[in-house]
């Protein structure tokens, strides 16, 4: 509880403070945001357009995992219900709690993990040493308050590698519980719940949408609860037994021609398909393991199980354990059916959903192409992550050649301790080989091997508080080089921090007028206390340790509650959002019915109409209001049937809704609509709203961060919302502009875009009062502009 309480202390302060980094934050936000308007868990849509100007492509590139965990969040803080109302997301500071805390979450149970293993195998001083290097490592810090897939992922390769260390470290029977239940009930249960809520809604789902299923594949209210129970059953040995049937047959066929006897090679096989009874602890801890991998597939797909296989294949390989790994001592087929349980229903959903599409964009472009194919360009090996770790762990990273060297010197296996360090060391290789390798490279993908490096330095701080090693002055000089040449890179590129986690990094920092950020002072000034910390710690090693992490928590603390302020308002569009919803004129509500019978259902005994939206300044009791009713064929949808518009006047504001009443003459207008709807109760799909204001133009913005701060309001399902706009599309915008139905004359226009656009959209502007009416309202951002005007 101690070590979630200060994990929480250090990480939750300020999170509201700074808008959703752009891109990916607001980039997977839409997505989460699209689960909440469409109730749906399963398949993920992304509407907008792209560079190429085509619209709603869906969204396939990342599993399921970080959504599930914004829609909760956003569920939790009361935001997005339904899509949210017009405005709602810019309204307050909830909308960044409720993207970021889940991932503030992640890591807070990837330290806790982390702590466990170290504090029960080594000391509790190792533990908290481990948990403050790790969380005060700018690089894990600064993440952990992103929404974005890398913290889910860190967490599941921390959890996991510390549950097989724990494994081959304590093989003891089960431990006796509360109430008779012991670890084995705990670990079926909890892992069984998760996948059957997984199958339960995976059958309600295409239950109620039968038509969405591909043809070929079984009644989904059947196979997905047999799914479960068969994978579920295939844990106990007993039925194990009926399901290993014919891979004796195969494993036999298999090893016949290295044994070159029928009867041997039976043998070995009854061995490879043997599975024991769930009896230690060692193969809970390892069955947890497996779950957390399922998880990692989740989260960003097969990185985190590459990594955690890539440490157990190492430990076997360099410690000869081929008779442990031959009698069944890691547990992999109870594992993998563990792993297939937690991870394969999401997948099967979609699959069932898109077909051949979800295979071929999100397993062959996203996972197998960017792990060979490089559809990025990115470029370098293993220097590629060399800066992104000085950057990402400055201080840390001045202490990271002394750790590394201790641990090749004191990572025996004669001892729990050198056992347990030389695991570590192997996370460590592992996490940096594997994103080495990939062939694509972002900044953000080497955390994994974050915590290990942090770890090895934990390792190497006990040592010298213990009097069983000293800093060298060569590792001295050194670590003092690297802290200052770290210092002068991030004074006269502050950026390298925010690009740890974003996507382009060519986006200036905003030095220059009317903004100024400098952050030298700030990075000197630390840089200087970082240099003292590592000299005092070769010099008198207690008083140094003491020193280097207050140093650590000082830069941390620096890092997230005065540079991600400054920065993040740069690379979001929050505060150019609310300028628009904060001056645009509100005149009424559009609500278009799918039959009359809808709008009867909505409108018979009705005096007044509520319109949920951003309050904008000036809005009065008493202003006019008006109503448009379309109802459409419910046989053909595209066909409209009747239009009517009520004129009334805003009788009550509250604080996010307008009442808008109206006279019995303009009540009567709706008489004839309601009697028809009561007679005929054919309709279609659900109504759907436009507030009726001064629209929004976004211009060549296409990672939907603008459709998220909008809640779908420039690319929504009625004709008046799709006002997003790419370089291509020049004529579009003019014949947008022309459409009285869509732009009347009289009202201001707002566009948003990036601030270098704006000049040229000016001379684009089809009217000379447009042109001479035309201002820049919000340039908080350096990268985001909002501008307005009038037709």
């Amino acid at each position: 509880m101690l070590v979630a309480l200060v994990a929480l202390a250090v990480l939750v302060p300020g999170i509201t403070r700074y808008s959703l980094v752009d891109p990916w934050e607001t980039h997977y936000g839409e997505v989460a945001r699209n689960m909440r308007a469409n109730h749906d868990l399963v398949h993920m849509d992304w509407p907008g357009t792209n560079m190429q100007a085509e619209g709603d492509e869906g969204f396939r590139s990342k599993p399921v995992l970080t959504f599930w965990l914004m829609a909760a969040g956003m569920r939790a803080f009361g935001v997005a219900a339904d899509g949210g109302y017009s405005g709602e997301l810019v309204t307050d500071g909830r909308t960044m709690a409720a993207i970021r805390m889940p991932f503030i979450a992640c890591a807070v149970i990837g330290l806790l993990l982390v702590w466990f293993m170290l504090a029960r195998l080594v000391s509790r001083r190792i533990a908290w040493l481990s948990v403050l290097i790790i969380g005060s490592t700018p690089f894990f810090c600064l993440i952990a308050r992103q929404g974005i897939p890398d913290m889910p992922l860190c967490m599941t390769v921390m959890g996991a590698v510390s549950l097989l260390i724990l494994a081959l470290e304590d093989d003891g029977p089960l431990r006796p519980g509360w109430r008779g239940l012991d670890a084995r009930h705990w670990l079926i249960g909890a892992w069984g719940l998760f996948a059957f809520v997984q199958a339960a809604y995976a059958v309600l789902y295409f239950v109620r949408s039968p038509w969405i299923v591909i043809p070929v594949f079984p009644k989904p209210a059947v196979f997905f609860p047999v799914l479960i129970a068969v994978l579920m059953a295939g844990l106990d040995t007993r039925v194990w037994r009926y399901y290993a049937w014919p891979l004796r047959y195969v494993f036999r066929v298999l090893v016949l021609p290295f044994t070159w006897s029928w009867a041997r090679a039976g043998v070995v096989a009854e061995k490879l398909v043997a599975m024991s009874p769930l009896t230690t602890m060692r193969q809970v801890y390892l069955l947890w393991a497996y779950g957390l991998l399922g998880v990692s597939i989740l989260a960003k797909g097969p990185p985190g199980v590459t990594v955690v296989v890539g440490v157990a294949v190492f430990y076997v390989v360099l410690l000869g354990k081929w008779r442990e790994l031959f009698d069944g001592g890691f547990e992999i087929k109870r594992g993998l059916l563990l792993m297939t349980m937690v991870f394969l229903p999401w997948h099967l959903g979609m699959w069932l959903k898109d077909g051949l599409r979800f295979i071929q964009e999100y397993l062959f472009t996203h996972i197998l192409d960017r792990a060979t194919a490089d559809p990025d360009k990115s470029l370098g090996t293993f220097e590629y992550y060399t800066s992104q770790l000085g950057h990402g762990m400055w201080l840390w990273a001045a202490l990271v050649p002394p750790a590394v060297v201790a641990a090749l010197l004191r990572a025996r296996p004669t001892t729990r301790e050198g056992r347990v360090r030389f695991l570590v060391a192997l996370w460590a290789i592992a996490g940096v080989a594997v994103f080495c390798l990939v062939t694509t490279k972002f900044h953000h993908y080497i955390l994994p091997a974050v915590p290990a490096l942090a770890i090895l330095i934990a390792f190497f701080l006990d040592d010298l508080w213990a009097g069983r090693d000293r800093l060298h002055p060569a590792f001295a000089a050194a670590g003092i080089a690297i802290v200052l040449f770290v210092a002068r890179d991030l004074i006269w590129e502050p950026d390298r921090w925010i690009e740890l986690f974003t996507f382009r990094y060519d986006r200036p920092w905003p030095s220059v007028d009317p903004w100024s950020i400098d952050t030298s002072d700030g990075f000197l000034a630390l840089g200087v206390v970082a240099s003292a910390a590592v000299l005092l710690l070769a010099v008198w090693r207690r008083a140094g340790v003491i020193a280097i992490g207050a140093a650590a928590l000082a830069i941390c603390t620096w890092a997230l509650q005065v540079y991600m302020p400054l920065a993040g308002t740069h690379w979001g569009m929050r505060e150019a959002m609310r300028t628009y919803y904060e001056q645009r004129t509100i005149y009424g509500d559009h609500v278009v019915y799918y039959g009359a019978s809808e709008l009867a259902d909505d409108w018979a005994g009705r005096t007044t109409w509520r319109i949920e939206t951003f309050i904008p300044g000036g809005l009065i009791v008493g202003q006019p209001m008006t109503v448009t009713l379309t109802v459409m064929k419910p046989e053909d949808e595209r066909v409209t049937d009747a239009t009517l518009t009520l004129v009334g006047t805003a009788s009550h504001i509250g604080a996010h809704t307008i009442d808008v009443a109206f006279p019995k003459s303009e009540l009567a207008k709706v008489e004839p609509l309601i009697a028809r709807g009561r007679q005929n109760a054919r309709h279609g799909g659900p109504p759907r709203h436009a507030i009726d204001a001064d629209r929004l133009i976004v211009w060549n913005l296409y990672w939907r961060g603008e459709q998220f701060w909008s809640g779908g309001e420039v690319w929504g399902a009625l004709p008046e919302l799709k006002t997003t706009f790419q370089f291509a599309e020049n004529d579009k915008v003019l014949k947008y502009l022309a459409d009285r139905t869509r732009a009347p004359l009289g009202r201001r226009y707002f566009v948003i875009s990036e601030a270098g656009h704006m000049p040229g959209i000016r001379g684009a502007l089809p009217t000379q009062r447009a042109k001479e009416t035309f201002e820049i309202l919000d340039t908080t951002s350096n990268k985001f502009s909002l501008a307005a005007f009038e037709l």
